[in-house]
């Protein structure tokens, strides 16, 4: 392998680490000594269903401070899901999704393989005026410690580079701010902006070059 492709590679496993970190509300953690994480969401009503087909692909550029990287997920059929893969990574990610966008853990912000961050089962659900709330306490013992909270809120519907999005605002209390813009027909992410961080579909969906 040549120092770029190594190069390319070591970039992109950081920028995916790093994605796993900014991008999900909760991820799971190994359970502490004598103790778990347990994840609560509020109740959500979905309007739509798993919009990715086998065959599909989407690119997209994540920037982390001065680092920069192309991610790319290709969408598969599996025997009885939508699987899920990052082509960048070595590892064994990939993600199993059912018609409502959840893995086999059912939650529906965060997968049990958080690799994938262009898409959540959350957004599922998006409408005007949706808010929900989703929080990750620590059991011990038989008492309950909040770790960390996560807002989601629709701010409006615009265009974006042609396309109709939600704009999604996203605060989290490990995470920070950030704003997302969700494609209302496929439910995949267009576009996010955090502090330090962003991400962009470049393939795709067609997309004007502006606007």
């Amino acid at each position: 392998m040549s120092d770029i492709s190594t190069k390319s590679v070591v970039i992109a496993t950081v920028v995916v680490l790093a994605a796993m970190l900014v991008f999900s509300a909760f991820t799971f953690k190994p359970a502490l000594d004598k103790s778990s994480m347990v994840l609560r969401e509020e109740p959500i009503t979905k309007n739509m269903k798993l919009q990715m087909q086998p065959g599909e692909s989407y690119t997209y550029t994540y920037r982390f401070n001065e680092s920069e990287a192309n991610l790319t997920y290709t969408v598969y059929q599996s025997r009885e899901c939508t699987g899920i893969h990052l082509e960048e990574t070595t590892i064994k990610a990939d993600v199993c999704l059912l018609e409502d966008g959840t893995d086999s853990k059912g939650y529906n912000s965060t997968f049990e393989k958080p690799t994938v961050i262009f898409f959540k089962p959350w957004m599922l659900a998006l409408r005007e005026g949706w808010q929900w709330n989703a929080s990750m306490y620590v059991s011990m013992g038989g008492i309950l410690k909040e770790v960390s909270s996560a807002q989601f809120r629709v701010l409006r519907n615009e265009s974006y580079r042609g396309r109709q999005a939600f704009v999604v605002l996203e605060n989290s209390t490990d995470g920070g701010i950030q704003y997302e813009w969700i494609d209302v027909e496929k439910r995949i992410v267009l576009k996010t902006s955090g502090e330090g961080y962003g991400m962009e579909l470049v393939e795709g969906l067609p997309l004007n070059s502006s606007g």
